[in-house]
C-alpha cells in the first residue's frame, strides 16, 4: 500500500511539473506580446463572428431576394396576365355583340392580347428553374392556340359570320377551349411559384436557424478562448508580481530573503519577461544586501581586516561603510600608537625610579 501511495504521488508531481512547462510558454512571453496577443485574439474572435453573421444575412438576404423577384412578382405578373385575359374575353363579346364599337373594342383586343404578351415576358425575364421554363413553354403553345382562335373568331366576325364567332367563344368551342387551356398553363405557373416560394421561406428559416446556432456556438467559443486568456495572462502577470511586492515588503523590514522559498523566486527570476528581468535585478540587490551585511556584521565583530568594495562611486551605502571601516582603523592605530607611548613613558619613569 505504501509503494501504492508513493507512485500515486510521484504520478501527482510529473503531472503538475509537466503543466508547469506546458504553461511555461505564456511566462517567457513579453508583457506587451502578451497583451498583444490576447488582445489581437479577442479582436479575431470579434471579426470571425461578424464574418459568420454576415454570411448568414447575405444568404438570408439572397433567399428573400429570390422570393420576392422570382417568386412573388412572376405570380403578380400571371395574375396581371390572367386579368387582361378576362379583359380580353369581355371585349371579344362585345366585338361580337356590339357592331358600333368594333373600332374601339378592336383597338382594346389588341391591348389586353398586349398586356397579356409583356407580363409573361417579364415573367420570362426572371431566374427561371427548369420546370419554369417547361410550363411557360406549355403556357407559349396555348396561348399561340388562343391568338390563333381569336384571330378566326374575329374574321368570322368581319366576314358576317356573327353565329360561328358566337358558337366559338361558347363552351366547347375553339376560343373557349384554347381559353381554358390558357388558364390551366397560368394556373400551373402559379402554383409552381408558391410551391417555389415555399422551398425558399423553408431555406430561408433554415439559414436562420443555422446562422443563429452557429453564431451562438462561436460566440460562447469566443467567451470560453476569451476567459482562459484573461485567466492565463493574468496569472502570469499577478503571480509573479505578488510574489515580487511581498520580498519587496520584506526587505523594507530589513529582512534581506534568508528564508525565502527558492521555488518562489524562481518563478519569477527564471521567467523570459520584464518580470523575470525585474526578479533578476532583485537577485542582484539581495546579493548586494546580503554581502553588505555580512560586512557590517564582521566590523562589527572587530574585525576590520574586511574589505568593503563599493561597486560604484554612487554605492553610498558601500561607501559610508568604507569610511567608517577606515576611520575605525584610523582610530584603533591610534589608540594602539597612543597605549604604546603611554607603556614607554611608564617603563621610563619605573627606571628613573
Amino acid at each position: 500500500s505504501c509503494g501504492v501511495s508513493l507512485s500515486r504521488e510521484n504520478a501527482a508531481i510529473l503531472t503538475r511539473e509537466k503543466g508547469s512547462k506546458e504553461m511555461k510558454w505564456i511566462d517567457n512571453l513579453k508583457t506587451g506580446a502578451k497583451l498583444l496577443g490576447g488582445f489581437g485574439a479577442l479582436i479575431l474572435m470579434m471579426l470571425a463572428i461578424a464574418g459568420l453573421g454576415m454570411e448568414g444575412m447575405n444568404r438570408i438576404n439572397q433567399n428573400v431576394h429570390n422570393l420576392y423577384y422570382n417568386r412573388t412578382l412572376p405570380i403578380a405578373y400571371v395574375g396581371k396576365a390572367a386579368t387582361a385575359l378576362y379583359t380580353l374575353r369581355g371585349d371579344l363579346y362585345k366585338y361580337i355583340l356590339l357592331p358600333e364599337e368594333r373600332a374601339k373594342t378592336g383597338e382594346a383586343i389588341r391591348a389586353d392580347q398586349q398586356t397579356i404578351r409583356e407580363q409573361i415576358d417579364r415573367y420570362r425575364a426572371t431566374e427561371l428553374t427548369e420546370e419554369e421554363s417547361a410550363a411557360l413553354e406549355e403556357f407559349d403553345q396555348a396561348y399561340a392556340a388562343y391568338l390563333k382562335a381569336v384571330d378566326a373568331a374575329l374574321a368570322n366576325v368581319d366576314s358576317g359570320n356573327q353565329m360561328l364567332a358566337i358558337l366559338s367563344v361558347t363552351d366547347g368551342g375553339d376560343v373557349a377551349n384554347a381559353r381554358k387551356a390558357m388558364g390551366t398553363a397560368m394556373q400551373k405557373l402559379v402554383d409552381l411559384n408558391e410551391n417555389l416560394a415555399e422551398q425558399d421561406r423553408l431555406q430561408s428559416a433554415q439559414s436562420f436557424t443555422a446562422t443563429r446556432n452557429l453564431l451562438l456556438g462561436v460566440a460562447l467559443l469566443a467567451v470560453a478562448l476569451a476567459a482562459a486568456l484573461t485567466v492565463l495572462i493574468t496569472r502570469s502577470i499577478t503571480v509573479p508580481l505578488g510574489l515580487t511586492v511581498a520580498a519587496l515588503k520584506l526587505i523594507a523590514n530589513g529582512d534581506l530573503l534568508r528564508d525565502f522559498s527558492e521555488a518562489d523566486k524562481d518563478k519569477v527570476r527564471k521567467r523570459r519577461d520584464e518580470i523575470g528581468a525585474l526578479g533578476k535585478a532583485m537577485d542582484g540587490l539581495v546579493d548586494y544586501l546580503q554581502g553588505t551585511s555580512e560586512v557590517a556584521s564582521a566590523i562589527a565583530g572587530k574585525d576590520l581586516t574586511v574589505q568593503v568594495q563599493p561597486r560604484s562611486e554612487k554605492d553610498e551605502l558601500r561607501l559610508a561603510i568604507a569610511r567608517m571601516h577606515d576611520s575605525l582603523r584610523q582610530s584603533l592605530t591610534e589608540v594602539t600608537e597612543s597605549a604604546s607611548a603611554l607603556s614607554a613613558a611608564s617603563t621610563q619613569l619605573a627606571t628613573a625610579a
